[in-house]
């Protein structure tokens, strides 16, 4: 882990996102930003950011900790982890982008994936608990799964590629 990687916190990611060339098309530079922290978990930083002007244009900050929260430095996790969860983000938007969120920007220093925000979905676990019906989920996740897993799979990558894959 670098020197220069610190854990983000509500301002510092709106400094953070600014920076960020990625985002240009959502956020200008001087732009009026929010940060709030949603993530529960104890593995990741994530963060919503949105436009003071219009909400409507937000992303999600997740950056890895090199540790679990609740626990600390006594509980050492792999920060790798991050750039591993943007790589197969990537990979699936490119074999099935209707059903994958877009990945904006990946930094290898702070371990951090700048995404979309998926905030106007329902948790499927919260939809189901209230009886909300998905028609289209089978379809949905058979193609998604069909395509992640298939295009990437022994029976379709020639051997140099899926070890060039496994690698990374």
């Amino acid at each position: 882990m670098s020197q220069e990687y610190f854990p983000l916190e509500p301002l510092s990611v709106i400094e953070y996102v600014k920076r960020l060339d990625a985002v240009r098309d959502i956020f200008s530079t001087d732009e009026d930003l929010t940060a709030e922290e949603i993530g529960d978990g104890n593995l990741n930083l994530v963060f919503k950011i949105r436009a003071k002007a219009d909400p409507k244009r937000t992303v999600v900050v997740k950056q890895s900790l090199p540790y679990m929260r609740l626990v600390g430095d006594e509980w050492p996790l792999p920060i790798e982890r991050a750039r591993i969860e943007a790589q197969a983000l990537q990979i699936e938007a490119r074999l099935c982008p209707e059903h994958t969120p877009h990945v904006y920007h990946f930094d290898p220093v702070m371990y951090a994936i700048v995404m979309q925000n998926l905030d106007n979905h329902i948790i499927m676990r919260k939809g189901l608990s209230a009886g909300i019906q998905y028609p289209h989920f089978a379809d949905h996740i058979g193609k998604f799964l069909a395509k992640t897993l298939g295009y990437t799979s022994d029976l379709i990558l020639d051997y140099r590629t899926k070890k060039e894959q496994v690698g990374r």
